[in-house]
């Protein structure tokens, strides 16, 4: 099996209200759908969808997608994502523009292939038939105690065990506030998470967490910035009452060894858009537990078609899997797929049907569609 051609659109969906991290808030979010053909028809599904403050940005994605594209015209499926990642065309980009463009060709080819095994990307991934569902977490970006406590109660009505909140941007009194109010909402029942995306520093990190014990917050993720491992061993020593997280510092294998080497988290994040696809993430991700640190999938607000790519890859996993951040196709306005991924009592389904099992929603791309480009044999 061999590509036909290699066709991609950029889209950009509004985000269904505003959504506030620690690097400020997001309004929209942008990417690129890319479509493998193959030469018997058969079409693979890949989304490049880079979010500058985990590096790259969407110019430079598309510029080396449109570099390489004329070169996987023709290509084997099978030893595709290893052709891209040999191309001479990768040198002037930036590493994190090469992965996140080689994650969405790894993606797509790979989708490919496990359509032609006639298995779901899970079982193709893992080699054993994937749980029916994984358990994912509620996350909450809104600003304001009552807002965050209102999006906890509906969390909690609809089922969800597990529910992150965005901290990072405010003073100590007010995330006191925030984490003192979702709790309530939540009751004792629900963990609670939180995610600084690199906000704090050591003394900022150690004082929060320290107030916030009372609150019994189980996990958060990168509070000191993703450079400084450091900083967040340091954090780790000193908070050992709750687990400390890598994320934007697990940016590539190199960054994880180097996590690992040190023992600067007790979980790292996984993000298969970002790590190079989901071959690669699950070799990673391996490589991490047998060290004997955690992994949490994640998504990167990335539409369905990433998610659903995530969320495979969580399913390939060894039992047990955490909750994962990957109910996160709703903080979005709408979809480029047409299932929809929609958790159920906080757990989404793994699609059963042969390779990613999602169809490409041509109408709503057309809707929020910026850009497009097409490579013939």
């Amino acid at each position: 099996m061999r590509i036909a051609r290699v066709v991609w659109e950029c889209y950009r969906l509004p985000f269904a209200a505003a959504f506030r991290t620690a690097h400020g808030p997001l309004a929209t979010r942008a990417g690129i759908v890319l479509r493998l053909v193959s030469d018997n028809g058969a079409q693979g599904l890949g989304e490049i969808a880079p979010l500058p403050p985990f590096g790259g940005t969407l110019d430079d994605a598309l510029a080396l997608l449109r570099a390489l594209a004329p070169a996987l015209v023709g290509g084997a499926v099978v030893t595709l994502s290893e052709q891209a990642g040999c191309h001479p065309a990768l040198a002037p980009f930036p590493p994190a523009t090469r992965q996140v463009v080689l994650g969405g060709i790894e993606l797509a080819s790979a989708d490919l292939l496990a359509q032609a095994a006639g298995q779901p990307l899970a079982q193709w991934l893992g080699g054993h038939a994937p749980p029916d569902a994984v358990p994912v977490n509620a996350t909450i970006g809104a600003a304001m105690p009552e807002a965050a406590a209102e999006a906890a109660r509906q969390a909690r009505s609809a089922g969800f065990a597990c529910v992150k909140l965005k901290v990072g941007s405010a003073a100590l009194t007010d995330e006191i506030a925030r984490v003192a109010a979702v709790r309530a909402a939540l009751g004792p029942a629900v963990e609670l998470r939180l995610d600084a995306n690199g906000a704090w520093s050591v003394q900022q990190a150690v004082a929060t967490l320290t107030a916030l014990q009372p609150y019994a917050v189980a996990l958060v993720e990168q509070p000191t910035p993703p450079d400084d491992l450091a900083a967040l061993t340091e954090v780790r020593r000193r908070c050992p009452h709750l687990l400390i997280a890598a994320d934007e510092s697990a940016i590539d294998a190199s960054a994880i060894e180097r996590l690992l080497a040190v023992r600067a988290a007790d979980v790292i994040v996984i993000k298969p858009v970002l790590l190079g696809g989901p071959r690669t993430a699950l070799a990673l991700a391996r490589r991490i537990l047998a060290a004997g640190c955690g992994v949490i999938v994640t998504s990167l607000l990335d539409s369905g078609i990433g998610v659903a790519g995530a969320l495979h890859l969580a399913a390939a996993l060894p039992p047990p899997v955490p909750a994962c951040g990957l109910a996160t196709t709703a903080l979005l306005c709408d979809d480029l797929v047409h299932e929809a991924l929609t958790p159920q009592h906080g757990y989404l389904s793994v699609p059963r049907a042969p390779g990613l099992g999602v169809t490409l929603d041509t109408t709503a791309l057309a809707r929020y569609r910026t850009q497009g480009g097409m490579t013939h044999a």
